[in-house]
């Protein structure tokens, strides 16, 4: 290819650094369909309103951004997002200037997806590039349900209109676990599941970070509830901290430990855990490739925790409280629900894949590798057809 393809990718810039891990996944998958002949341009899906050149007047509606303004300005919001007056407004974005987008993933498909502003984010953002004929392409779409409520088919008729939708203006959709895809298909789209992107990001992670001449450690990243919120299943923080507790007092003894913290809350969390483990809270993507270099094995809350190890070749243990686990368990990584992990299952379960890491480190790199070239497959057809 002779020219450069301006792709703009979609995602959350500035957020928990897991949202720059599936990123860094896209960026890789560029770089391998295109070489240096792919121009990256960064879109911020939580501002629906930079789709639009500097001078337009949404610019500057900071109240009717994503996550603001109140229900006060849910009316006008919608407005927006009609589909008569988002093709008037349109007419304006300068996304026709691209050749490509990519939107990074995550879990769209939840009890309450028409809810709130994810229509300017899904509908009105991805609407602009379908209004000038672009490729849009919507990667990594995960579910996110309360594991003791798990939806087995779709039938709100509002989430099915907002999922339609979304479908409607993206040229190719793939799903990260299996309970996206059978919802998907539950509506008549049939989707392929494709492993995280953030899997992917492994190969740059591998490329930044210098080499490790430490001695190894079992990486921690610890959250609350066994997660980020407990879905109103009513999961004891204490109980889980206990486990938690309980079980570094297990291998404590046999392997070094570190945390790793995707912000300064679980920084906190870590110190009153324990005040002699290391505790580490990467800002950069060099800074999280250097971290988990170190690492033969993990045990996470977080998702893209897990991945991002999963990427590198590290086993990881992983516990949670919804269906994002999904993403996990399609890599193959062992997954618990947050009530149902205890020190001595968490322990076993820890052992086994330290001392099965040479062949997980194989299948781990094997499936990056096989997740990577279909990414690349996707992307170069897109740009051809």
């Amino acid at each position: 290819m002779g020219k450069c393809i301006r792709v703009g990718v979609l995602g959350h810039w500035g957020g928990n650094i897991g949202h720059g891990i599936m990123a860094l996944g896209v960026q890789r998958i560029l770089k391998e369909a295109f070489g240096g002949q792919a121009e990256w341009l960064p879109i911020e899906q939580h501002r629906p309103f930079d789709i639009y050149p500097k001078w337009h007047p949404l610019r500057y509606a900071f109240l009717l951004n994503h996550g603001r303004g109140g229900t006060a300005m849910r009316p006008i919001k919608q407005l927006i997002n009609r589909r008569d007056i988002s093709a008037l407004l349109w007419q304006f974005s300068w996304v026709g200037t691209l050749d490509l987008g990519i939107a990074c993933g995550g879990p769209l498909i939840t009890p309450h997806m028409s809810r709130g502003d994810l229509g300017l984010m899904h509908h009105h953002m991805f609407g602009a590039f379908a209004s000038k004929g672009l490729p849009l392409l919507n990667l990594s779409v995960g579910s996110g349900y309360p594991w003791e409520h798990v939806q087995k088919t779709l039938t709100d008729e509002e989430n099915i209109k907002f999922l339609k939708r979304v479908f409607e203006y993206s040229s190719v959709t793939t799903v990260r676990d299996e309970l996206a895809q059978r919802l998907c298909a539950d509506i008549g789209e049939q989707c392929e599941l494709v492993l995280d992107t953030g899997l992917v990001a492994g190969n740059e992670f591998c490329r930044l970070a210098e080499r490790y001449i430490g001695q190894p450690y079992v990486v921690i990243n610890y959250q609350t509830y066994g997660a980020n919120e407990d879905w109103g299943q009513n999961v004891n923080p204490e109980v889980w901290r206990n486990t938690v507790w309980n079980l570094i007092a297990r291998i404590r003894g046999r392997y070094p430990l570190a945390f790793i913290c995707h912000n300064e809350h679980e920084v906190q969390l870590a110190e009153k855990m324990d005040t002699t483990i290391p505790r580490y809270q990467p800002k950069t993507m060099q800074e999280y490739a250097q971290v988990i270099s170190g690492a033969i094995a993990g045990i996470s809350n977080r998702l893209h925790a897990a991945i991002a190890l999963a990427g590198i070749g590290v086993p990881t243990v992983a516990v949670g409280t919804d269906t994002r686990l999904g993403a996990l368990q399609a890599i193959g990584l062992p997954c618990f629900y947050a009530k149902e992990a205890n020190a001595e299952l968490l322990e076993e379960t820890l052992e086994n894949l330290i001392r099965n890491r040479t062949s997980e480190n194989e299948r781990l790199l094997f499936l990056r590798e096989k997740t990577l070239n279909r990414y690349v497959e996707i992307v170069r057809n897109a740009i051809i057809h």
